[in-house]
Parts: structure tokens; sequence; C-alpha cells
């Protein structure tokens, strides 16, 4: 394996733990509670199909120092679960990744999310985070690998959903920043002008193009080749781009 650079994106990522969550019910004193892992360390996923992610243990060491969480169902701040300054919610880190223990509040959501909990309607976590440190390589077989070594969590969430969407969204995200950060001399006139005081914008007609979000890209049937975020765009062209931009 080739190790290179760090990039990081700098922006709020979404990840799901579907596999390896193991949520379970809990009753004490008359509390109905939920435990579960909402993120797993050590466990390769394929995001968006641009390159393998990895958490590595201890990423979140600092995060549960320094910071507050909340949970949520679905990512929605109006359906709060628990908060762990107020107690609600306990985080620990160990050697699988971070196990959670909720205590529900006695509410509709409260109850709601319970009892799909007990029947497995329910059965997956996402969590929200921030990348402090991260690294990025190669694989013998060229395959682009990122190692996720340290976040800054603020978000856990029960979901009947993974958050592929929103993953979707990072990858997107991560190509925009790798070209926007690019060197001229790294970078063939045939992939992108970084010299070019418009290279946010490129040829395509849509509204988030013609705004300087390539990253937001809406038009599926972009051909434009200074638009490297389209989703009309090959997986062999942005993954030679990040190689470069990577070594």
């Amino acid at each position: 394996m080739t190790k290179q650079k760090k990039i990081s994106a700098k922006r709020q990522e979404l990840r799901s733990t579907i596999t390896g969550s193991q949520l379970e019910v809990r009753e004490s004193q008359g509390a109905k509670k939920l435990a579960g892992y909402a993120v797993v360390f050590n466990s390769p996923a394929n995001i968006g199909g641009a390159f393998v992610e990895t958490i590595a243990p201890g990423s979140f060491t600092q995060t549960l120092q320094q910071d507050d969480q909340i949970m949520l169902r679905d990512h929605k701040s109006e359906l709060l679960l628990g908060r762990r300054s107020a107690g609600t919610l306990t985080l620990t880190q160990d050697h699988k990744g971070v196990a959670f223990e909720v205590t529900l509040p006695d509410t509709e959501l409260g109850r709601d999310t319970y009892e799909n909990v007990r029947l497995g309607n329910l059965r997956g976590c996402s969590f929200g985070f921030f990348v402090r440190d991260d690294e990025w390589s190669t694989d013998v077989a060229g395959n682009l690998m990122r190692i996720i070594k340290d976040v800054q969590c603020f978000e856990t969430t029960l979901t009947s959903m993974p958050a592929y969407d929103q993953t979707s969204v990072d990858v997107r995200s991560i190509r925009a920043k790798l070209a926007a950060d690019c060197d001229p001399d790294d970078v063939n006139d045939d992939d992108i002008d970084c010299d070019d005081e418009d290279q946010d914008r490129c040829d395509c007609s849509c509204d988030e193009c013609q705004d300087g979000d390539c990253s937001s890209c809406s038009d599926s049937e972009c051909d434009a080749t200074d638009c490297l975020s389209c989703p009309a765009q090959t997986r062999a062209a942005h993954m030679n781009l990040l190689l470069r931009r990577l070594r």
C-alpha cells in the first residue's frame, strides 16, 4: 500500500452503521432505553464507489472528551432522543467502536422509536462528523483508500435507511476540494485549468454550476470536461485526478 498526503473535505459528513450496530432494547426502573454501536472501527466501507474508508480505533477520543453529542431520529433536529450533556445519552469508545445507551423520553417519539427497534424496523445508526485528521493511500490494485484518524462528532442518529444520498454529496465535495486546491504544475490542461479565475465555474448550463457550485451539479447529462463533480463524469477520470493530487 502506498501512503499519500492528507486531504480532508473540511465539511460535515454523514456515515451509516447498519451492519454491526447491534441495536437492542432495555428497560430500567420504568425507563425505556436503547443500546448499540453508533460507530464500528476497522470496518471498510465503499463510499460512493470512489474510495474505501475505514475509521480507526481511537478516532473518537478527543471528541468524546471535549464535545457534546445528541441522538436524533433520521437526522432531524426536531426528533431529539437524547443528549450527552443532559445525561440521557452515553457514548463509550472501546476496541470495537463507539457504543451508546440512550434513555428515551416518555413521549410519542420515544415510545414509537423503542417499539420500532424492538420489532426490527429500526436497525441502524448514522453519525455526523467533521474530519480532523485522515490519511489517504492507494492499495496494490490502485484503489483509493481513506483512514479516518480523528473526528469531531456532533450527532448520532437512529435510522432505517443508510445515508447513501449524503455520502454521494460527501464524495462530490471531496472531489471539488481536491480540484480547487490543485497546483497548475500537477494537472494537465486536459483536466482542469488551475490558473483560471473562474476555475469553479464550468461549461455546464445548470444553475448550480453557473453559480460556481459544481459539487451540487444537477444536470445528470452533463458532459462538461471541466465540471469535475458532475454525476455523468466517469469514475476513471475522477480517480486519475484524485490520485495525481494525492501523490
